[in-house]
């Protein structure tokens, strides 16, 4: 398996408004279950808000 270069794993994380910090301490085989967390999380997140501006 071959993982996308450090600086833009973090880019991505970063653009999601996580603290990379945070993420450096995790394991490599980690980072893919937290990067899917994070997208579940902002799925739902932007289906939440979809659901606010329908009902104004």
């Amino acid at each position: 398996m071959v993982l996308p270069p450090r600086r833009i794993f973090f880019g991505f994380l970063i653009r999601l408004g996580q603290d990379h910090r945070v993420f450096r301490s995790f394991g490599g085989r980690r980072s893919r279950t937290w990067s899917t967390m994070i997208r579940t999380r902002n799925a739902i997140e932007m289906s939440n808000q979809k659901m606010k501006n329908a009902s104004i």
